[in-house]
């Protein structure tokens, strides 16, 4: 075999790996999304606002996607990371929001 073609074959088995693990990192590529299910109330400097499991604040964008002091799952994409200024919550894109069950704490 000439070096040449030692070279080319050994270039497209290359490609085809790289190609293949391409593929595979973008199945596993993280979709950023997160899930929060409870009531959402009103903050003056943030506006909606719900909490985690964790007790972390989390603001929407579109704000008005929300309903207040309902019982909701709410699907969003984070946008990066505390919000600055007064209101201390992560930003939030709401992706949709469904009713959920249970009741809201007054």
């Amino acid at each position: 075999m000439t070096v040449a073609r030692i070279i080319a074959i050994t270039a497209v088995v290359c490609a085809a790996i790289g190609m293949t693990t391409q593929a595979e990192a973008a199945k596993r590529k993280s979709t950023n999304t997160i899930t929060l299910t409870g009531c959402a109330y009103l903050d003056l400097l943030c506006g909606p606002v719900m909490k985690d499991i964790a007790g972390n604040r989390y603001t929407f964008t579109p704000p008005a996607l929300v309903p207040l002091y309902t019982p909701l799952k709410v699907v969003g994409r984070r946008l990066g990371g505390i919000s600055r200024g007064w209101c201390m919550a992560r930003r939030v894109q709401v992706l949709y929001v469904t009713p959920s069950s249970g009741t809201c704490g007054g």
